[in-house]
């Protein structure tokens, strides 16, 4: 779900990402993908497994005027098939999948 606790974290990280191609992890909601994107990231891309909160995230990107890519897919396999380079990359899960 959107964690709350998680608000200092992109308090904190998103100004580090202005100027940065950014890739949100287990994105949910697309949190700091768009709280990167507001903050000046040149990119962003958010990758969760849960087709719903893709779909979440895309309409929190539209709604805040925001243009961000996210993708439904399993975080291990999009990695090893994607040859995109990013300079900042959030991993928000700690759990093993």
């Amino acid at each position: 779900g959107f964690y709350c606790d998680q608000r200092d974290n992109r308090a904190f990280l998103s100004p580090l990402c202005r100027g940065k191609r950014v890739l949100d992890l287990y994105c949910y909601s697309g949190g700091f993908a768009l709280s990167a994107l507001r903050a000046g990231a040149e990119s962003a891309v958010g990758v969760d497994s849960s087709a719903p909160a893709v779909a979440l995230a895309t309409r929190n990107a539209g709604r805040n005027g925001l243009a961000a890519t996210f993708e439904a897919a399993d975080v291990s396999a999009w990695l090893k098939a994607s040859d995109e380079t990013f300079d900042v990359v959030v991993c928000a899960n700690l759990m093993p999948s």
